[in-house]
């Protein structure tokens, strides 16, 4: 009997030995696990990065793209080859290289950052320092929908005109802000609503003569709760498109029994 007891003893040590082994290469597995776990992590993360920086590649080249597209049609004005060669839009090896040469030629490539006025965002795309900012515009268009000419780009508060370039201008901090125009501005006088279509550079005084003829009295008018000062444009005081003001008091010089029967209303 005491054998048998042994044998038992034996066997469950050695059962209790391979149960301690199949346990030790469990614990490996879930530390292998573990790690492949981690480093997919770290992959997930690599790859965000990856595809982050593959969508900012793609929007630079079409950027680019368009640049050199507009090199092409500028090449195209002064084109002396047949009609037919013309119409086909085929280029020769040779005459690629030579708009690629003429395209460098206009200066080195910049990024610059663009506060879109109206949107309250920012926009990034690409400019040559000598080309005319009417190209600038173009590749806005192709972000925000927006047609060249009702865009205004600013630097500094200064206006920049359609046929000039950044380096006429000696731009060299790469940050504009674009407004939108023209603007449309409702006006309540009394129980009226006017509609205006303006300029965002037009002055206060502007829209003030503007409802002088039409209600034959002057007005102050205010935006906000703030008192507008007629010497300001609408872009100063930060007036967008669809803006309603007040008129907060009206002035007669002329007419006083009128006047008077304006301010009982």
């Amino acid at each position: 009997m005491l054998e048998d007891i042994l044998s038992n003893v034996e066997s469950l040590s050695q059962r209790l030995k391979k149960v301690e082994s199949e346990n030790s290469d469990l614990n490996k597995r879930v530390e292998l696990l573990e790690h492949r776990s981690h480093m997919n992590e770290e992959l997930e993360e690599q790859l965000e990065a990856i595809e982050s920086r593959y969508k900012d590649l793609l929007t630079k080249l079409s950027s680019f793209r368009l640049s050199l597209n507009e090199t092409f049609d500028s090449n195209l004005v002064n084109d002396e080859r047949p009609e037919n060669q013309r119409n086909s839009g085929q280029f020769t090896r040779d005459e690629i290289n030579s708009s690629m040469r003429s395209h460098q030629r206009l200066g080195p490539i910049k990024t610059i950052t663009v506060e879109v006025d109206h949107k309250n965002t920012t926009i990034e795309l690409w400019a040559n320092i000598r080309e005319p900012i009417r190209n600038i515009k173009s590749r806005i268009r192709e972000q925000e929908n927006i047609a060249v000419e009702c865009q205004c780009l600013l630097h500094d508060t200064q206006l920049l005109d359609n046929d000039k370039t950044l380096e006429e201008y000696g731009i060299k901090a790469m940050k504009f802000v674009l407004v939108k125009r023209p603007i449309k501005v409702d006006v309540i006088v009394f129980s009226q609503n006017l509609s205006f279509l303006l300029e965002p550079f037009d002055t206060i005084s502007q829209l003030v003569e503007k409802i002088h003829k039409i209600k034959g009295f002057n007005v102050t008018l205010s935006y906000l709760g703030q008192t507008l000062d007629e010497s300001r444009t609408f872009h100063s005081y930060r007036i967008r498109d669809r803006a309603k003001l007040k008129v907060n008091a009206v002035h007669c010089h002329n007419d006083a029994l009128r006047c008077n029967a304006v301010h009982s209303l």
